[in-house]
């Protein structure tokens, strides 16, 4: 079908390319006249279904070696098997529950515009509007191996813009996210046998530095643990510059290029320093994929509590707050041995709920949800 609409003109391919830490995924763009069918057919993009995926568990190999080949152990294979099956049961639970956002129709046009203009500046392989009906997840493991990576993948919540999510429902109700406050640098100081691993302390604010480089610190800093070399840190960061993706307004006061950036922040955690540039981030990925699916896994089966995990945090209807801080720190407990800093945010205010009485996108999906629409 792609090739077909390529060879009509309704589609333009930009192929893209991966040389590290920095690449572009392919993307395939709508032309003027595909853009002009779509609008005259009066198709509802509320409408798009969406299946759950056939492969619950993808095992992807190395980005330099794409063809090579893995065999699981029997542990591992049984170790599979009993995650697919977890994935199938939470799956079949996510199909009867309506997940949505309590925005304007605005507020939705205006998020629709955001992510598309994400994709485009970024080339990642982002969504490039919202599509609430996508909600299954699966997981994916990285390097031939079921110990790197392991994350959850899927859910529509995952890559809506952050500030929007406290306005997510389940079910019609407000939504509470709980967040494991910067997870991986406290897994890295646990393994040090040092007490910044509970510290209440931001660990990604750099002391003396202005508070708003704090976000695109942190995202420095995740990559980091993946990283090959300072040198290869530097031009990323560097790229997403110049791409407007992080320190748009500059580099944070006395400091004249990534270099001196990577030198700065390195500093701030000598006791972990050995880590960065090490490639760790993959393992730190599967540790806290193994917490997160005990503890979305353990709401299901336990309490019947539909939980959407993103990574780090998990986003409960608020009614379910407590229960949902419990299970984590006792999740978090009994893989490190220590408790966690959990991050709350309930911010959702009451009279965002009215904004889904007037806006016909979450009519049209609500009534569709209830109807049981299968696709076309």
């Amino acid at each position: 079908i792609v090739d077909g609409l390529i060879q009509l003109g309704f589609v333009i391919k930009h192929t893209g390319y991966y040389g590290g830490l920095i690449g572009s995924v392919s993307r395939l763009q709508l032309t003027n006249p595909m853009l002009k069918f779509l609008k005259d057919s009066k198709l509802d993009p509320n409408l798009i279904y969406s299946s759950r995926p056939k492969i619950l568990v993808k095992i992807k190999p190395p980005k330099n070696k794409p063809h090579e080949k893995m065999m699981l152990t029997t542990a591992e294979e049984t170790e599979v098997l009993r995650l697919k099956d977890d994935l199938t049961a939470y799956n079949a639970r996510l199909k009867n529950t309506f997940l949505d956002l309590c925005v304007s129709e605005e507020e939705e046009a205006q998020i629709n515009r955001r992510m598309t203009r994400k994709a485009q500046e970024t080339g990642e392989n982002r969504p490039s509007r919202l599509w609430l009906d996508k909600k299954f997840l699966y997981r994916v493991f990285n390097n031939n191996s079921v110990e790197l990576g392991g994350r959850h993948y899927g859910g529509w919540w995952q890559t809506v813009p952050s500030e929007w999510r406290h306005r997510i429902v389940i079910d019609g109700e407000p939504t509470v996210e709980v967040d494991y406050g910067q997870q991986h640098f406290r897994m890295l100081y646990r393994f040090e046998g040092s007490p910044m691993a509970t510290t209440s302390s931001d660990l990604y604010q750099v002391v003396g530095m202005d508070p708003q480089h704090r976000d695109d610190n942190k995202a420095v800093y995740t990559a980091l643990l993946n990283a090959k070399s300072r040198n290869q840190m530097a031009r990323l960061i560097c790229e997403k510059q110049r791409k407007g993706m992080s320190y748009v307004d500059g580099f944070p006061d006395g400091i004249k290029n990534a270099t001196a950036l990577l030198k700065a922040l390195e500093a701030q955690h000598p006791q972990i320093e050995k880590y960065f540039y090490s490639g760790i981030g993959l393992s730190l990925q599967n540790t806290d994929s193994k917490i997160m699916h005990k503890v979305i896994m353990r709401l299901l089966l336990q309490h019947d509590v539909v939980a959407l995990p993103i990574h780090d945090s998990v986003i409960v209807k608020s009614k379910y707050k407590d229960l949902l801080k419990d299970i984590m720190e006792e999740e978090y407990l009994d893989v490190m041995g220590v408790d966690p800093i959990l991050k709350v945010d309930d911010s959702m205010e009451d009279n965002y709920r009215s904004l889904m009485d007037s806006n016909e996108g979450f009519q049209t999906r609500y009534r569709v949800f209830n109807e049981g629409f299968a696709g076309y």
